[in-house]
């Protein structure tokens, strides 16, 4: 296997792992401390929320800082997130992935909740990628998902 291929199923195996943790019923605890292993200790995280006025801004969340913030804005309720598809782009020691997903209020994905990108930037490590920042918005009036984030 090329290292290219190598890095690339490395990180594809983060953006899986990254995904399951998130999902599942509300009153299952989450494993927060393989999440914080997934993401560089300084990594941000930036989620797009739409304020009263109906515009956007931007939520900053320290990656210690997103079990609780996660856990709050969850309420207990069952989540379950799934990669849509991604286009993953990798020079030397840096990676972008665009990653569109889908999240869903039942495990058979009947209840749609939203949809979305996520932009995760990876930085490899000791041999190891890791996500350095991550950053979403998901659609809503006037923003909708471009057909290449969609899968084919």
């Amino acid at each position: 296997m090329s290292e290219a291929m190598d890095d690339r199923g490395s990180i594809q195996a983060v953006i899986d792992e990254l995904y399951a943790l998130v999902s599942g019923p509300g009153d299952r605890a989450r494993d927060w401390g393989r999440e914080a292993e997934l993401f560089l200790p300084d990594a941000r995280m930036i989620r797009t929320v739409i304020d009263g006025d109906g515009q956007p801004r931007a939520e900053f969340i320290a990656v210690a800082n997103y079990p609780a913030n996660f856990e709050a804005k969850m309420g207990g309720r069952d989540f379950y997130e799934v990669e849509l598809c991604n286009r993953i782009e990798i020079f030397g020691c840096i990676a972008q992935v665009f990653s569109s997903y889908e999240a869903f209020a039942d495990a058979e994905r009947q209840i749609r909740l939203k949809r979305g990108i996520n932009s995760i930037q990876f930085y490899k490590l000791d041999g190891r990628w890791r996500i350095s920042a991550m950053v979403w918005d998901d659609e809503r009036a006037g923003l909708e998902m471009p057909a290449r984030y969609l899968p084919r």
